[in-house]
């Protein structure tokens, strides 16, 4: 069962940053003590919803390793759909794979961009 957490504790950060690619890239990184609980898929829908509502002319993605099947669910939870998967260039384990989510279809080079940077 998860601990509460005391009202006023950071739990961690999270939004949209414009990439290379000139396309939104929708992260957080939260403390192990808020896993669990929702926030993440409360700030990724509060990013994608504040993006739309800004612009909504620009994709929105989101690159998550399958080691990380949380991550992947709230890419999903906030309306993006994983249009690919395979090798990753990160410092993995054997057998984990990179994952590209997006909110549309993609131009190639932003999808390019997108699968040489997970």
């Amino acid at each position: 069962a998860n601990e509460a957490l005391t009202a006023g504790t950071f739990i961690g950060t999270g939004g949209v940053n414009m990439t290379p690619a000139l396309v939104w890239n929708l992260g957080y990184r939260l403390s192990p003590a808020a896993w669990g609980r929702g926030f993440a898929t409360e700030i990724a829908r509060g990013a994608v919803a504040a993006v739309r509502a800004q612009n909504d002319s620009v994709a929105i993605t989101a690159r998550v390793l399958s080691n990380n099947p949380a991550s992947a669910r709230v890419a999903l939870r906030a309306g993006l759909n994983k249009v690919w998967e395979g090798p990753t260039m990160a410092a993995t384990g054997a057998g984990i794979t990179g994952e590209v989510f997006s909110d549309r279809d993609l131009a190639d080079d932003a999808f390019r961009w997108l699968i040489e940077n997970v």
